[in-house]
């Protein structure tokens, strides 16, 4: 987009004219007003959710919508950003002063208009691509509103004019690469204007200056202008006459209809584009904002702390308690509405439209599960209830029971489908047992039951008995595998116990047992039989094994200390022993004799040292270090009884000296004292 012009310290585009056939126009505005004069019928009450609530950094200052409702733009104290119908935020853009309106393509091309609130300091209108990036800027002093019709060809700005005396009102032509014409009039800072997405017509209003030396003094009002011309088609003087309080201005996608309020009055105004009388007013509070549908079938206003959205007709559909709104948005048809105030973008979806694609959905979801085989009978009876419920207007019950009857659809068509297979798993379960000679009654028995219950729809039931008709038959074949294979790793075992000489019979018993208990089905018990035959004759050999191991160690440990010298005739005793108790096939008193017989051969006194290690190998050294200690202990005792006797006289010496001389204690003591040396 060009820009030629930088719209600030007082430059000024000559208004321009352009040839227009009126006669065609008004007849169109005609046409327009004759529509909507027969339109007629019943209009119901609306119902919206709140779909996300999108917090900002900065308070919110604008907001906008694209008409499919796929885009949120908001404009913030701080910067502009762009969210997804899914409250994401897609792209921010920080600004230097305060973003006051923002518009968007049904492209998302944004067009944001800053304000400094300084009176020498500029804003600027800036245009961002559907990324982020900034496509273009001018500088605007004091702007309030910016629209632009969808093709972005035209704009118009409303903006305090640059002597601060009155409000401007500006279009900008593309074609023309210049501001085609320029309205100036009314109380400053409070105009607003809108353009149609046609580009058509504008709307604009402003509230009347009433100072005395005001030279527009009595040219406030609405107006409704055509593009082209740059000429009024119609004025409503009324409007905020004698306030300063700011204008709201909407205007319809063709221009057919278009309202307005402003905050000094509790009064909306909705006017057809082919008259300047007002086709109804509806009382809703100071108004701060509102914003109309593409085809003017709804208006969403914010007025006396409240969101009120309107017909055509002006009727209430729908309102919702919302202080401190600051701008509102609604989608092209209505469907999505958007409010700002403070932190925070709530993002509105009408109910209506969503129990619609609701039912849809139940009746789709329903037809494929039909075409399934499954029955759908309690599904179908909430569809109805739910097509009922929306008849009447009741959007959120039509809405919850169409997505019950969804779900029962889905819910009923998975479970068939888990019975199905289910049914099917156990038919082959049962199969399999029956080739491998298995009888299962039971599990027959309940793959019949819950075919029975699949053709009666009862789908839970019919997955629970399949399930246990598959455990039953599995369980069996594993079962008679199991105890087919201990039978046959029992055989191995006592075969080669056999065929080493082991006796096996009680071994072979078992194993008879277990032959007998599988030919009569009781596979866990033949299973046992089995694994304890193998046990005991696996336990049998490994203890021939270890006794054959055990006694040739000992015949070589007796040979090899009989040719040292040593006395073996104790350990040979035992190896022979050991040798009968093989022979007899006892083999733990075998094991048990043989290492007796290996110990006395390495270990002749079996005092822990072995022969070669030992100084008194046919002494138990415990006795010889026993002997020597008690002799020790022997000598300490006779010596102390001598000392004790000898002490015991040198006392009796001592005191017959002392009673027959009367020596002194001194003389006595040294005397003692001599006897003991």
């Amino acid at each position: 987009m060009r820009r030629r012009e930088r719209w600030g310290a007082g430059a000024r585009a000559r208004p321009r004219a352009r040839p227009r056939a009126w006669a065609g126009a008004l007849a169109a505005l005609v046409a327009a007003a004759a529509c909507l004069a027969a339109s007629s019928g019943t209009v119901r009450a609306a119902d919206y959710d709140a779909g996300f609530t999108y917090r900002t950094t900065g308070d919110v200052q604008a907001v906008a919508l694209t008409p499919d409702a796929s885009l949120v733009v908001v404009g913030t104290t701080g910067g502009v950003a762009l969210v997804n119908s899914s409250g994401t935020c897609l792209w921010s853009y920080s600004t230097k002063q305060k973003v006051v309106d923002v518009w968007v393509s049904p492209l998302g091309t944004v067009l944001a208009l800053t304000r400094e609130e300084s009176y020498f300091g500029d804003g600027e209108l800036l245009a961002l691509d559907k990324s982020g990036t900034k496509l273009w800027s001018i500088s605007v002093s004091k702007g309030r509103t910016v629209s632009s019709s969808s093709d972005g060809q035209y704009l118009v700005l409303a903006r305090v004019s640059w002597l601060g005396w009155c409000d401007e009102v500006r279009c900008w032509s593309e074609p023309d690469d210049e501001w085609v014409w320029t309205y100036s009039y009314g109380e400053p800072s409070t105009g607003a204007a809108a353009i149609s997405a046609s580009g058509d017509l504008v709307v604009h209003g402003v509230s009347e200056d009433p100072r005395e030396y005001s030279l527009t003094k009595g040219d406030s009002g609405l107006r409704l202008v055509d593009r082209a011309a740059g000429k009024a088609v119609w004025k409503y003087t009324p409007i905020g006459g004698g306030t300063k309080d700011a204008y709201a201005v909407a205007i319809s996608a063709d221009g057919r209809y278009l309202a307005a309020g402003h905050t000094g009055s509790p009064t909306v105004y909705f006017f057809s584009s082919a008259s300047g009388t007002p086709l109804w007013t509806y009382a809703a509070g100071s108004v701060q904002a509102l914003s109309l549908s593409s085809d003017g079938s709804r208006l969403l206003v914010a007025a006396g702390d409240k969101l009120h959205l309107l017909s055509r007709d002006g009727v209430l559909l729908w309102s919702k308690s919302e202080s401190g709104v600051r701008d509102v948005a609604i989608s092209a048809g209505g469907s999505v509405l958007v409010a700002g105030s403070g932190k925070q973008v709530v993002y509105y979806r009408d109910v209506q439209p969503v129990a619609q694609q609701a039912i849809a959905n139940a009746a789709d979801a329903i037809d494929r599960a039909k075409s399934k085989g499954v029955v759908v009978t309690q599904a179908e009876a909430l569809l109805t209830q739910a097509r009922t419920a929306y008849g009447q207007g009741h959007y959120r019950s039509a809405r919850d029971l169409a997505e019950q009857a969804m779900n029962t659809a889905f819910n009923l068509s998975n479970q068939r489908t888990a019975a199905v297979a289910a049914i099917d798993r156990a038919a082959s379960a049962v199969a399999q047992a029956v080739a491998a000679g298995i009888a299962c009654p039971t599990a027959q028995s309940q793959l019949s039951q819950a075919r029975t219950a699949l053709e009666q729809a009862d789908y839970v039931k019919a997955k629970d008995l399949a399930e246990q008709a598959e455990r039953a038959a599995s369980t069996l074949t594993s079962q008679k595998s199991a105890a087919q294979s201990a039978v046959a790793e029992a055989t191995s075992t006592i075969s080669r116990a056999k065929k080493s000489g082991v006796d096996v019979a009680e071994a072979e018993s078992l194993l008879s047992q277990a032959k007998t208990a599988l030919e009569r089905a009781s596979y866990t018990e033949a299973a046992d039989l089995a694994r304890r035959a193998k046990t005991l004759a696996s336990a049998k050999l490994d203890a021939r094994g270890t006794a054959v191991g055990l006694i040739s160690d000992a015949e070589a440990a007796v040979e090899r200390e009989a040719e040292a010298g040593y006395h073996v005739w104790r350990a040979r005793s035992l190896l022979e022993e050991a040798k009968e108790a093989f022979a007899a096939g006892d083999y733990e008193k075998a094991i048990a004799l043989a290492e007796s017989a290996l110990s006395r051969a390495v270990d002749i006194d079996q005092d822990g040292i072995l022969n070669a290690e030992d100084r008194f190998p046919t002494v138990n050294n415990s006795l010889v270090y026993g002997g020597v200690a008690a002799g020790v202990v022997l000598l300490f005792v006779v010596v102390a009884v001598i000392s004790s006797a000898a002490r015991q006289r040198h006392e009796s010496l001592i005191g017959r000296l002392a009673a027959e001389t009367r020596l002194s204690w001194e003389a006595l003591d040294d005397l003692r004292r001599l006897l003991d040396r």
